[in-house]
């Protein structure tokens, strides 16, 4: 841990070591009594992190509060509501700093109680690591899962199970592993990338900072360590550029700013980007900061951005690139978490904060609401308070997001109550499936088609290709509100990358195409608008390509082409003929062109 003994060069120095450091904002939660105060309270003592005065303050309240007969009581640390000290639980969200050598943590003590979801929910929307506590006595309860679920809900991809109370238990290996094995059955619903379980006793500090010389039979790292070599910088959305404006800036006649942190991704100065609404376009001219102006910024930086035109913008408008835009939208679908006594009432009007932008907006239906327990569909109905669903929501204004596993910042919003002010709900949008577009017809207008450009080789399908590219993600770059981008997927690229193992043979071939077909799919499926050059050679290999990703076949042709090595069969019934010994290049491109916006 970091110590002020290990301060050895100038303070200079240190605070510049210190900024470099990863921020990880951590989430701790589970049932009631499962000890995550008391957790985070010997995470701190054994990590010597607290101030002397903070320690002799522990130790005189732990006489009058404490739950130790006298001694140490490493909860009351966290536990600082007098109700709490009362109750002997966690009831608001307690926050609390520490740094490690590697790392500086934000934790977020959550409570344990159903009626405080609501208080769970507010601390799980900002972390990035999930820390799930159990008794070991216990095992998964259905507060566990509800946990779990929320924080799975809410984009954590990283959770460490921690199995606590194991002193009581004997420091048996089997009530361990047996809850390692339910866990992991229930987390198979979960959208949870990567889990790691440690077994501990947080009252007599093993396996928290030092290892535990009761069990032997876990090889494991301690959660310590765990915390410190969790990989989270990947989750980061640093490709989707998005900046909500906050502040118009005008000191002078001379400069106008546009302020606020950008919400992900990264800007230069000469990037070509849109404002939404109204689709105005323009070039970045800088990007201005307390410190001065920079070449580069990144989320979550604080900014002021100049464009090259003086463009109108104000307050809840959003600045992004115009080859990589978000939806406007007025009617979506989301998984939104009521957190109010009273009931969700369908058609009231309520306010929308979305980014920087607030508009009126009503609920149209709940389509379900989850049994959280089974991570099942229940029944359509209102919403009461800590109760989870999937609501349709039209909005009078259009709003530009992504959904909420694709950014979390500008996929996510709150609804606020116009009589009392009060935050009622907090909403993540979600991109509507295939399975849901007979109860909402709108749902079919955001998954595009897939054009499938074969021929022979030489018959120019990768120009076409990029023509296409280069046309929808360039010049027009706001040819349609809900399509995300045009992906190319190309033959030779896909041999480099993910069929590197697939000869030339007809079998070879053969699964080389489905691959991509099943990629093809599966981009189709997150809101891209996919062009796929790959020859697909063979009739029957087509039949099953349209069987896995039903794409648009487009054939180009050119001819003197016929290779004996290679063979080719033409599709006898495509749904486009290019024909570049009629068509030169240009015409060629406008034909491909015209053809994908016919289908759109």
């Amino acid at each position: 841990m970091r110590k002020p003994s290990s301060v050895t060069g100038s303070i200079d120095q240190f605070l510049q070591e210190y900024e470099e450091q990863d921020l990880v904002r951590l989430l701790t939660c589970g049932s009631v009594d499962d000890g995550k105060s008391t957790l985070i309270g010997r995470l701190f003592l054994d990590a010597a992190v607290l101030p002397g005065d903070t320690l002799a303050a522990l130790e005189e309240d732990s006489k009058k509060h404490g739950t130790q007969h006298g001694a140490l009581d490493p909860a009351l640390l966290t536990d600082g509501l007098q109700a709490e000290r009362e109750q002997g639980i966690t009831i608001d969200v307690a926050y609390r700093f520490f740094s490690s050598d590697e790392r500086s943590f934000i934790i977020a003590d959550t409570p344990g109680h159903t009626q405080y979801t609501r208080n769970m929910v507010t601390a799980a929307s900002n972390a990035d690591l999930a820390l799930i506590l159990m008794d070991a006595r216990n095992g998964v309860l259905e507060q566990s899962k509800r946990h779990a679920f929320i924080a799975s809900l809410l984009g954590i991809r990283h959770m460490i199970v921690a199995i606590n109370k194991m002193d009581l238990v004997d420091y048996n290996e089997e009530t361990y592993e047996k809850i390692v094995d339910e866990f992991l059955r229930f987390a198979e619903r979960l959208q949870v990338t990567d889990i790691q379980f440690v077994p501990l006793s947080a009252l007599h500090g093993e396996n928290v900072v030092h290892k535990s010389e009761n069990m032997p039979w876990y090889n494991g790292g301690t959660l310590l360590h765990l915390l410190n070599t969790v990989h989270i910088a990947s989750d980061r959305n640093q490709i989707d550029f998005r900046f909500p404006v906050q502040y118009v800036n005008r000191p002078n006649s001379e400069y106008r700013g546009y302020c606020g942190t950008i919400a992900s991704g990264a800007v230069r100065p000469g990037d070509d980007v849109v404002v939404f609404p109204g689709h105005r376009m323009s070039k970045i001219k800088s990007i201005d900061t307390l410190e001065g102006s920079v070449e580069r910024a990144f989320a979550p930086m604080s900014v002021s951005l100049t464009l090259e035109d003086n463009i109108d913008i104000g307050r809840g408008d959003m600045i992004m690139p115009v080859n990589n835009v978000c939806e406007q939208r007025t009617a979506f679908d989301a998984m939104v978490v009521w957190l109010n006594e009273e009931p969700l009432a369908y058609g009231k009007q309520y306010l929308l904060k979305h980014t920087t932008k607030l508009t009126t907006a009503t609920v149209k239906h709940v389509r379900y609401v989850m049994d959280i327990n089974t991570v099942s569909r229940g029944e359509s109905r209102p919403l009461a308070m800590n109760e989870i669903g999937r609501a349709a929501i039209e909005t009078d204004e259009p709003i530009a997001a992504d959904s909420y596993e694709r950014n979390r910042a500008t996929g996510s919003f709150i609804l606020i109550d116009n009589a009392t002010n009060q935050t009622v709900a907090a909403g993540m949008i979600v991109d509507r499936k295939a399975d849901e577009s007979a109860q909402d017809s709108a749902a079919t207008a955001e998954r595009f088609p897939i054009f499938w450009l074969t021929g022979n080789t030489g018959a120019g399908k990768s120009t076409l290709a990029t023509a296409a590219e280069k046309h929808f993600n360039g010049s027009t770059p706001v040819w349609s509100s809900a399509a995300r981008r045009v992906v190319v997927l190309d033959g030779d690229e896909m041999r480099e990358t993910v069929s590197t193992e697939e000869d030339l043979s007809p079998e070879g071939r053969r699964r080389h195409n489905l691959r991509v077909a099943r990629l093809a799919a599966l981009l189709q499926q997150k809101g891209f608008l996919v062009v796929v050059s790959v020859i697909a050679p063979f009739e029957e290999v087509r039949k099953e390509l349209s069987a896995i990703c039903d794409p648009l076949w487009v054939h180009v042709k050119r001819e003197g082409l016929a290779s004996d090595e290679k063979p080719y069969e033409e599709p006898k019934t495509p749904d486009c003929v290019i024909d570049h010994d009629v068509a030169d290049p240009e015409e060629a491109a406008r034909s491909l062109i015209d053809f994908i916006l016919s289908q759109l």
